[in-house]
Formats: C-alpha cells, structure tokens, sequence
C-alpha cells in the first residue's frame, strides 16, 4: 500500500510542477515549440483550457487558472489519499 501512495505522490507533485511552470512561462521569453517547453504546454492544456474559458483574464488581469487547477488537485489528491485510507 505505500507503493500506491508513493505512486499517487509522484505523480500529483510532477502535475504540481508542472502547473507551476505553467503559471511562471508568461513572464518568461520562450518559444512555445521548444522541445522542451512544449510538453509542458501539451500536458497542462487539457485542464487550464477549460477554467480559462470559464474565468477569462480581463477580470483578474492575469490568467488565474493555474492557480485554481493547483487547488483543484490539491483537494483530489487528498481525497484520492482518504479514499485510500492514508491520510
């Protein structure tokens, strides 16, 4: 079983991670196609494309959905831990 929670941990924390670079790239000059900027642009879409579509960023000023996405699987991390019986 600790295996498993291990496993959830790796994972949830390269997502954080992942989102977190996500949220830091617009203050950053990159290329969007660079080998290695681009997965993390493939891998973070599919879940701040939708919260952007939903809250867009002329009312905060700045696009917040990394932050709300950090939150979101930050409860579904915990909850995924409950589940289990692990926290």
């Amino acid at each position: 079983m600790d295996l498993i929670y291990f496993l959830i941990n790796i994972l949830f924390g390269m997502y954080y991670l992942l989102i977190a670079m996500r949220a830091v790239l617009p203050f950053i000059p990159h290329n969007r196609q660079s080998l290695y900027i681009k997965p993390v642009y493939d891998l973070t879409e599919p879940l701040l494309l939708p919260v952007r579509q939903g809250l867009p960023p002329a009312v905060f000023g700045y696009d917040v959905s990394p932050f709300l996405i950090i939150l979101f699987l930050a409860l579904v991390h915990r909850l995924i831990l409950y589940f289990l019986g692990g926290l």
